[in-house]
């Protein structure tokens, strides 16, 4: 373990924090990871320490098994003219998957079909339009059952697809397939499933207990769910609400984390370094 503190206070780890990376700045600006944040004291004071978890030693450990350990959050797949089709089920909770599908040749497309499945409520299947989920544009966010639907990238780039899961209710899965093809699609609009309406800047899909909820902040990145004038959305009959929307808001929480988590891993892999 590795113990830190600092005063002023204001430095120090707070609630949340637990996971996160305690970064070290060398002189030349470089940055070195000593440790995680593990805990620390109810009470924080001039004298108190955090508790870290120091990954300095378990340095070798993680050099072993990091790309193994990253391949069940990052899959590359290239599409070829051939038809290639891939089953996943069972996911298991807490998951995090992006799958990367790029064409083989320069200039080509890629064009995935969603063939059928099932996922929990409040897990979800994104559909992106492009080989990086954190700037594209997301093309679809389903959930539930499934049906057979076809999505076609508009650049070369190819598409990607984000698998996302909670902590309840393990989802049965759901069969893909995906080739390259000569011409780019033509559909950028964003497709939510039932009781979800897109922001409007169409970056992800909001469950509709959640809009003009009368929060300070919305959870559409544009705040477009908190707007002045804006309207409350049509609801699932089927239920009253309550508790879609705790687990609306965790399941934001989530995916900020996610996103942050994956981020974290490519800087780790390819730019900050362990000493």
């Amino acid at each position: 373990m590795m113990c830190t503190g600092s005063d002023p206070q204001q430095y120090r780890a707070d609630t949340g924090d637990s996971g996160g990376p305690l970064f070290f700045t060398k002189e030349d600006g470089s940055f070195v990871q000593l440790a995680l944040v593990s805990w620390g004291p109810t009470e924080m004071t001039a004298t108190s320490y955090d508790v870290n978890a120091n990954v300095l030693f378990y340095k070798d450990w993680i050099e072993t098994h990091k790309n193994a350990a990253f391949s069940d959050y990052v899959m590359d797949w290239t599409a070829t003219e051939t038809s290639q089709t891939t089953d996943f089920s069972n996911l298991r909770n807490y998951l995090y998957k992006t799958i990367r599908i790029t064409p083989q040749t320069n200039g080509k497309y890629v064009q995935a079909t969603i063939k059928s499945g099932s996922m929990s409520p409040f897990d979800f299947v994104m559909i992106y339009d492009g080989d990086n989920p954190l700037t594209a544009k997301m093309l679809a966010q389903l959930t539930g059952t499934l049906s057979e639907q076809t999505f076609t990238s508009t650049t070369t780039s190819g598409l990607s697809v984000v698998i996302l899961t909670g902590k309840t209710e393990r989802s049965e899965g759901f069969t893909i397939q995906y080739l390259m093809v000569d011409s780019a699609g033509t559909s950028t609009n964003l497709l939510c499933p039932t009781g979800y309406t897109a922001c409007a800047d169409k970056f992800f899909c909001l469950n509709n207990h959640l809009w003009c909820s009368g929060e300070e902040k919305g959870q559409c990145i544009d705040g477009s769910d908190e707007a002045d004038g804006c309207s409350k959305q049509e609801t699932d009959g089927t239920d009253d609400g309550s508790d879609k929307e705790k687990d609306g808001g965790s399941r934001q929480l989530i995916c900020n984390i996610s996103l942050i988590f994956t981020v974290t891993l490519i800087s780790v892999m390819f730019g900050l370094r362990l000493e």
